[in-house]
């Protein structure tokens, strides 16, 4: 959840998941981030909190994240988008996603231009910039090129797709090689990274609160996990 700055991964372990495609879910970023946020808001929709709590709670738990995750430039970019996200919802001023992501990265280019120059910022943003704007029409192409395909699963497809493809030329610049098989690893790892970010932080909070259910939590989350490392062996071979 927090990335292998927090927690390294053996060094094997990270190779397979670069020849895999799947480096990036070796790194905290902007996804963990929004899956913690469905997270929060999930398990505090149904309860009697007033949604000016829940909402006033989302900010420090966005700024917590960021910090505990080592606040490199793809978390920074993620976080002061979220943050603003909010802070706009809250004055009855919704920002475009889009309009939301251009707004961020210019303020952190005018505060520290050598951003440009940092891997995980280039990668962080045009990764976003695909999602929120190649995703809902490649969404589309996928339900017209497939019609037995149900618009939800055409969208939860299009997202790795996007990002996938809008990413490769940059891994390729930087690191001289593209997965050839990163768009269907992505794409099988994409719900094992969401219930295994919603168990691990769910993990963390059992074991501040009650530490044998932390136990049992972190039982039930390697399995999660063990699936998604045997997703990045099989890609990788």
């Amino acid at each position: 959840m927090l990335g292998d700055r927090a927690t390294p991964l053996p060094p094997d372990t990270a190779r397979v998941f670069r020849a895999a495609g799947l480096a990036h879910l070796t790194a905290a970023s902007g996804a963990n981030l929004v899956l913690l946020l469905v997270l929060w808001y999930g398990l505090t929709a149904r309860g009697r909190l007033p949604r000016c709590f829940r909402e006033g709670l989302a900010l420090p738990l966005v700024a917590g994240y960021a910090w505990l995750a080592g606040l490199s430039p793809s978390i920074v970019r993620a976080s002061l988008m979220v943050g603003l996200a909010l802070v706009l919802r809250w004055g009855r001023h919704p920002m475009p996603p889009l309009r939301c992501l251009l707004a961020v990265a210019g303020l952190m280019l005018a505060l520290d231009p050598t951003y440009l120059w940092d891997v995980s910022f280039q990668l962080s943003c045009a990764a976003s910039l695909a999602i929120l704007a190649g995703a809902p029409p490649l969404s589309r192409l996928l339900t017209l090129a497939c019609p037995a395909l149900p618009p939800r699963v055409a969208g939860w497809l299009a997202v790795p797709i996007a990002a996938t493809l809008a990413t490769a030329p940059l891994v390729y610049a930087h690191f001289g090689t593209v997965a050839p098989w990163s768009v269907p690893a992505n794409v099988c790892a994409l719900p094992l990274v969401a219930v295994g970010t919603w168990l691990s932080a769910l993990t963390t909070l059992a074991y501040v609160l009650w530490e044998p259910l932390g136990v049992i939590l972190e039982w039930v989350t390697f399995p999660v996990v063990w699936l998604l490392v045997q997703v990045a062996t099989r890609f990788a071979a």
